[in-house]
């Protein structure tokens, strides 16, 4: 089936600067791909940087194909190593493909290969400081940012840099103690449009 994550619309045109907000993500968006490339080797070096989660490749019909890694900073050096290398005389064009606004309006769950959760304490006898956060949900694998929710003391965005990460956290902590309260998570956009 074809990738739930396209190229965005705010992604830029070749040969364009990136617009300032931009962000990476797990997905590249790879064109300009020559039909006569070595596939199985243009994956394997694609999977040098990192393991692939799925590989959509449309090189035959339009030479193109999506590539989406678990861990967002093998997406961040396959990008920046593999933009411009020139194979069978063409020089690809490799861009981080973002979800669709209309995705991202969508209830999000463990198949969209996000980073991130939202994490609830119920009756916690303390706030959840960035400290205490790190130190809890760290165990599970690197994170990219903790951040705050609208000023709420009980709660907290956890992102992770590699989705399977985000996963382990997830149904290891479902309504276990923490803080003197039982904390309640939910998977979400890394790009959520939520004020954060």
């Amino acid at each position: 089936p074809p990738p739930r994550i396209t190229p965005s619309t705010n992604q830029p045109q070749q040969d364009e600067h990136p617009p300032e907000d931009s962000k990476p993500c797990r997905t590249l968006f790879v064109r300009n791909v020559a039909f006569e490339v070595n596939v199985n080797a243009l994956r394997a070096e694609f999977a040098s940087y990192g393991e692939i989660r799925t590989w959509f490749d449309l090189i035959q019909r339009r030479g193109m194909l999506f590539v989406t890694y678990y861990d967002t900073r093998a997406a961040e050096r396959a990008r920046a190593e593999m933009n411009k290398k020139v194979l069978v005389g063409r020089a690809l064009d490799v861009h981080f493909s973002l979800p669709k606004d209309e995705d991202q309006e969508q209830h999000c769950d463990r198949d969209y290969n996000q980073g991130t959760v939202f994490v609830v304490v119920h009756d916690a006898k303390a706030p959840v400081s960035a400290d205490a956060g790190r130190g809890h949900f760290e165990p599970f694998g690197d994170i990219r940012a903790i951040r705050t929710y609208k000023g709420q003391l009980h709660t907290r965005f956890i992102e992770y840099w590699d989705s399977r990460a985000c996963i382990q956290a997830h149904d290891t902590c479902q309504d276990t103690e923490y803080l003197g309260g039982t904390l309640q998570l939910k998977f979400r956009w890394d790009f959520s449009p939520v004020s954060l």
